[in-house]
Formats: C-alpha cells, sequence, structure tokens
C-alpha cells in the first residue's frame, strides 16, 4: 500500500497540460533551453501554480560576475554548442522568476555542482 503523498507525473511540459501541484521541481531543465524556451517553461508552471505553491530549480549555478565558477562556465558553453541553453547566475534566475509571478527567491548552495533555488507563487 502507498501512503505517499507525493504522485509523479510524466509528460511534455510544451504540450502537456501540467496538474496541479504544492512544488513543481525542476531538475537540471532550465539551463537546457534559450530564453524563449525557458520563458514558456517559467509560464506554463506558473499558469498551473496556486498562490503560495513553490517552484524548485535544481541547477549549476555561475557567480554574478561570471568569473569563478569554471566547472558551471564550462557547463554553459557546453550547453550553448548542444542546446543553446546555459547557466545562470542566482540574479539572473531571480530575475527569471519575479517575471513569471514568483517572489521569495532563496538560494542554496549545496556543496557539489548543484545549487538549489527555491520561489513561491504569488497571485494570479
Amino acid at each position: 500500500m502507498d501512503v505517499s503523498p507525493f504522485v509523479f507525473k510524466p509528460g511534455d511540459f510544451f504540450r502537456d497540460r501540467l496538474p496541479p501541484a504544492d512544488l513543481y521541481v525542476l531538475c537540471q531543465i532550465v539551463h537546457d533551453w534559450p530564453d524563449d524556451k525557458v520563458h514558456e517553461i517559467l509560464s506554463r508552471v506558473a499558469q498551473s501554480c496556486k498562490p503560495g505553491a513553490g517552484l524548485l530549480l535544481v541547477e549549476t549555478l555561475l557567480d554574478e560576475e561570471k568569473r569563478e565558477a569554471r566547472v558551471a562556465l564550462l557547463q554553459s558553453l557546453n550547453m550553448l554548442v548542444q542546446m543553446g541553453g546555459r547557466e545562470r547566475s542566482p540574479g539572473e534566475y531571480q530575475c527569471l522568476l519575479e517575471q513569471h509571478g514568483f517572489c521569495q527567491v532563496q538560494v542554496a548552495h549545496l556543496g557539489g555542482i548543484l545549487d538549489a533555488i527555491l520561489a513561491t507563487r504569488v497571485g494570479p
């Protein structure tokens, strides 16, 4: 008997309707896409988010000056060449998220190659 409160739903976030949720988790998704697709993804998540729901992004973060995070810089170049995407700084993620109605953006450096960005959806 599964008593887990979590339900995972497969799908294509460019075509399928996103199910309502209290928390959306995008792990190493946003960096794959060029800006227009990132805005499309975040817009679709925002439309499905109720006020107070969260969005957790797990990505490799660049430093704000884009000089020190060498692994992230190499990864960003790789994403640009292969997919048209890129790594971003915490400030760039905050700007993206705020454009789609997310606030209270918090960044947690996890001590490895990945970091976490948590934001809350405000009103409609």
